[in-house]
This record gives structure tokens, sequence and C-alpha cells, in this order.
């Protein structure tokens, strides 16, 4: 979504030969991608207790997804970021 927009708003502005505009349009879609992805990841690490409740009532499964909430939030800006 966010990427191939940017794509095509970098490649338009790389027509233009707008150097100064394609620099930028490239940095908000970065920034835009980065809020986002700031935001699910820490969804996660709030509700890191609620969000395995939503597939099993188990304790000892939800005991082992708690820790990998953690880890889901760091993927979640590597993934968004690349």
């Amino acid at each position: 979504g966010i990427g191939a927009a940017a794509a095509v708003r970098v490649g338009y502005e790389r027509g233009r030969m707008s150097h100064q505009d394609m620099y930028r349009a490239g940095l908000m879609s970065f920034l835009l991608v980065l809020l986002f992805m700031s935001i699910c990841a820490l969804a996660f690490i709030l509700l890191k207790e609620e969000l395995p409740l939503f597939y099993t009532n188990k304790e000892e499964v939800i005991a082992i997804a708690i820790p990998l909430l953690f880890v889901t939030a760091i993927f979640q800006l590597s993934d968004g970021l690349q």
C-alpha cells in the first residue's frame, strides 16, 4: 500500500526532475510507515495479555505468547521499514 504509493510519488517527481520534491515524497512515506508501524508495535506491547485471549484461554499457551509479542513488536518496525 504505502510502498506502492511512495514509488509512484517518487517516480512522478523524478520524471519532473524535481529532486527536492522527490526527496520529500520519499521521506514523508518513510515517516508515515514508521509512525504506523510504531503504533502497531505499541499495540502489541500494551495488549500483550489480551491479544492471546482472542485465540485461546489456555494459560500455558498465553504464557508462551506474551514474550513472543515483544518479538512481534520489534518485527513490525523492521518489516514496515524494508
